[in-house]
């Protein structure tokens, strides 16, 4: 299975259906099962939390780093 490194808290709302789109600027041509993995980094909680916060959507307060979260589905680029 193909996986993805994702910061938090943006891997945390692709499992929970919050975030449907992940930019990157490279293309692949697969298509499937993807395994989100949250990063160890830090350095986008601030910013992810408040934008996350203003759209509704309340993150919990532990996530978890530098492991595997959950598995999505790479439909289209």
């Amino acid at each position: 299975m193909k996986a993805l490194t994702i910061h938090q808290p943006w891997a945390w709302a692709i499992i929970e259906g919050h975030k449907r789109i992940e930019n990157r600027s490279w293309q692949t041509p697969y298509r499937g099962p993807l395994a989100i993995v949250a990063g160890q980094s830090r350095a986008s909680m601030r910013n992810g939390e408040r934008f996350l916060r203003q759209l509704g959507i309340e993150p919990p307060a532990e996530l978890s780093f530098g492991c595997m979260l959950g598995v999505a589905q790479l439909v289209d680029i």
